[in-house]
């Protein structure tokens, strides 16, 4: 199990990854995501000729810690390369990622259908997860292939805003990427559109506002007028509820499974009268006033002429990043999740654990090797859930191994996406400093969501404050003031989407969950990147 981090590491700067995973992987799911993160990265690299070899993988006391290993040939060489690489796929970046989709990701994640409830033998399920691990490794190859352009061309375009407005810094152009779809937009516009049919039928809303979200499916169900939306949001649900707040997890449930996650974001949008479709067309309609009165700097020549064309490249592709986590972070794991559980209840039957869901709390090797000789090992089960629940009480170590000196361009895209700790030692106890992500200002109250289950914490103007978010926490924005987060910087998903909903956001602080408290009253500056606490 090379993935877990040992002294052959030591010599190598890895850093924790809680953008992506802020919290303790299990470890079943630990020994899907990290191999076949590292050989898709390999691959995906391979493909695009990029400057790095891969992304090598550690796990560290349940923490998901990360090294970018260097590409070891000619580094010019290695750039013009990847330069001609990219002028081949940006044009075509949709084209060749919904491919994938339609050709690849979606057909096997509905051939797994067929597995979730019919019994395996011990021969087959060794052969289904064996095949699942290498799908793991297909699906990963496809995420990095996409992203990775996607990611390159928002860099390109910094670039070339900076040359026309000689600012030093280039992360105003991403104001004129506001007001794009994509698949986290479309489910939340989805979801507002049920809530907004639930408003005109009195009883169904009195029903929806006045039970418990897990409660709210069985009391329409008993409603004449209730029976018509309980069919609705299941298929609804078969559409969009592949998702967890964790989307990097199989232990989760997921809202396909149990609705009253769904249930309690129709409550969160009945809390405010809110136009989706008419917000959305504010901020297309600001995107295009950006864009108008940026030009008009510019006379015709060359460099308009360049910005223009890698402009519409970047609007065609920019809902990639919320797209592929659709169908690959989401997708991958919750259609992965009931099929690892009709595996888990082949290993009671073989008398290897007591429980289908022990199975999260073996390795995928340990999985095979007692599918191929069983045996009891619920020791090791016990011995790892006590671990689990350790290492979610401890404070991990951001680093690991002897930090280097980073170049340049590592530290812009380190700080554009994860967030570096910069601005520690501008915080106290009653002010916070990190990403101006999102411009514009709010004051309300502190609300700490760590899960899913939290969600229903956040009513009409509180103050989202959380460790990072997934597609899943868009459900807040709509109702959230403000965000505020502990990790990344302002291409992460927090970022991108609180631009989308126009909401202030400060993120990256590396500290607001432990220095912030349920109930204080903040002001949050999203313009500047700062939380004052006021009272």
């Amino acid at each position: 199990m090379n993935y877990l981090y040992s002294e052959k590491d030591a010599d190598d700067f890895f850093v924790q990854d809680d953008v992506h995973f802020s919290h303790v992987l299990t470890p079943l799911f630990a020994s899907f995501q990290l191999p076949t993160q590292e050989e898709g990265t390999r691959i995906a690299f391979e493909s695009m000729k990029m400057p790095l070899d891969r992304f090598v993988c550690r796990l560290y006391r349940g923490r998901f810690y990360q090294f970018n290993a260097p590409y070891r040939g000619d580094a010019r060489v290695r750039a013009e390369e990847h330069r001609r690489a990219l002028e081949v796929r940006l044009p075509m970046i949709m084209e060749y990622y919904q491919d994938k989709v339609d050709r690849i990701l979606v057909p096997y994640y509905q051939q797994l259908l067929t597995k979730v409830q019919r019994p395996l033998s011990a021969t087959e399920a060794l052969a289904l997860i064996q095949e699942m691990h290498q799908f793991y490794v297909t699906a990963w190859a496809i995420h990095f292939d996409v992203v990775l352009p996607r990611l390159d061309v928002g860099l390109m375009l910094e670039e070339l805003y900076q040359k026309i407005t000689g600012e030093a810094d280039g992360k105003g152009v991403y104001e004129l990427l506001v007001g794009v779809m994509s698949k986290t937009l479309e489910t939340d516009r989805a979801f507002w559109e049920v809530a907004g049919a639930i408003r005109t039928v009195p009883a169904v809303r009195d029903i929806v506002l006045n039970h418990d979200p897990g409660d709210i499916d069985g009391a329409l169900r008993r409603s004449a007028d209730g029976q018509p939306f309980v069919e609705r949001m299941a298929a609804l649900l078969q559409t969009y509820g592949y998702r967890t707040s964790y989307s990097h997890e199989f232990i989760y449930e997921t809202w396909i499974e149990n609705p009253r996650y769904a249930w309690a974001l129709i409550q969160s949008y009945l809390q405010k009268d809110y136009d989706f479709d008419a917000e959305f067309e504010k901020l297309v309609q600001r995107r295009k006033t950006a864009l108008a009165n940026l030009l008009e700097q510019v006379p015709d020549g060359p460099l308009r002429r360049e910005f223009l064309r890698v402009y519409e490249i970047a609007l065609h592709c920019w809902g990639l990043d919320e797209d592929h986590h659709f169908y690959i972070d989401a997708m991958l794991p919750a259609t992965f999740r009931p099929v690892l559980l009709n595996i888990g209840r082949t290993l009671v039957q073989l008398g290897v654990i007591n429980e289908p869901s022990d199975i999260h709390f073996l390795y995928f090797e340990q999985v095979c090797s007692a599918l191929e000789r069983p045996r009891s090992m619920m020791d090791i089960v016990r011995e790892h859930q006590a671990n689990y629940e350790a290492y979610q009480r401890e404070s991990p170590p951001p680093h690991l191994g002897p930090e280097p000196s980073l170049g340049g361009e590592e530290d812009h895209l380190a700080d554009r996406f994860f967030g570096l700790p910069k601005f520690l030692r501008e915080s106290s106890p009653t002010f916070v400093k990190g990403y101006a992500a999102s411009r514009g200002s709010h004051t309300g109250r502190v609300k700490i969501v760590r899960s899913q289950d939290d969600f229903g914490k956040v009513k009409h103007g509180d103050v989202l404050v959380c460790k990072t978010t997934t597609p899943p926490w868009t459900v807040l924005f709509s109702v959230a003031g403000a965000i505020v987060t502990d990790a990344g910087g302002i291409l992460s998903h927090a970022g991108t989407v609180a631009r989308e909903y126009g909401i202030p956001a400060v993120l990256g602080t590396k500290i607001a969950t432990a220095t912030l408290k349920d109930g204080d009253l903040v002001t949050v500056n999203g313009t500047e990147g700062t939380v004052s606490v006021v009272q």
